[in-house]
C-alpha cells in the first residue's frame, strides 16, 4: 500500500538527513525500486525541509537509548574506532533503512549495523549476541500477553449462573426463620 511506503519513507527522511537530501534533490533515483508513482514522489519532494528538523535532537536521544541496551558492545565499538560519528553513521546505513521500511525492530537493525563494522575485536560478537539476547528478552516481556480473555459476565452467553455453581462448605446460607 503506497500511503504505508509514503510514511516509512517519511520516517526515513526524518532520521536520514542525506537520504532526505536526495528525495529532494532527485527524487526518482532517491525513491528507485519503491512502489510509488510520480504524484507521491512528487509529493515526497515538496516537503518542508523545516517540518524534518522541528526535533534536532531525535537522532541522538535515539542512539543514547540504543547504546544503552548495548552498553558493553558500544564500548568494544568506541574502544576500536573512537568516535562516536561512527554509531550515529547507523542512520545513513542499510540496515537501519531496511528496518525503517519492513517495520523492524530499530533494536535489533543497530546489532546488525554493529555487526557490519566488521571490527578487528575478538570479543565483540560474543558481547553483542549476549546484549541483544538480553534486549529481545525485555522486549518479549513487556509485550502485552494475548491470551488473556475476559471472564463471563452474568449477560454473556454460556455462564452459568449461581445455581450451576457448586456449593462450597464455607458459603454464608440465609438465615431460616
Amino acid at each position: 500500500m503506497s500511503h504505508q511506503i509514503l510514511h516509512r519513507v517519511t520516517a526515513r527522511m526524518l532520521w536520514d538527513d542525506r537520504f532526505a537530501r536526495a528525495v529532494f534533490e532527485a527524487p526518482a533515483q532517491a525513491l528507485a525500486g519503491l512502489d510509488l508513482d510520480d504524484e507521491e514522489r512528487a509529493a515526497l519532494a515538496q516537503l518542508d525541509p523545516r517540518a524534518l528538523r522541528v526535533d534536532p535532537l531525535r537522532r541522538r536521544r535515539t542512539l543514547q537509548a540504543l547504546c544503552a541496551e548495548l552498553p558493553v558492545s558500544v564500548a568494544l565499538v568506541l574502544n576500536e574506532l573512537g568516535r562516536v560519528s561512527s554509531l550515529d553513521a547507523y542512520f545513513q546505513s542499510a540496515p537501519f533503512h531496511q528496518a525503517m521500511m519492513a517495520r523492524g525492530s530499530m533494536f535489533l537493525a543497530f546489532t546488525d549495523y554493529l555487526r557490519s563494522l566488521h571490527l578487528r575485536c575478538p570479543q565483540l560478537p560474543d558481547v553483542l549476541r549476549v546484549e541483544e539476547s538480553l534486549g529481545v528478552c525485555r522486549r518479549e516481556l513487556e509485550r502485552p500477553c494475548l491470551r488473556i480473555t475476559a471472564a463471563p459476565t452474568p449477560r454473556s452467553p454460556g455462564w452459568p449462573g449461581p445455581r450451576g455453581w457448586p456449593r462450597s462448605p464455607w458459603t454464608a446460607r440465609p438465615w431460616a426463620g
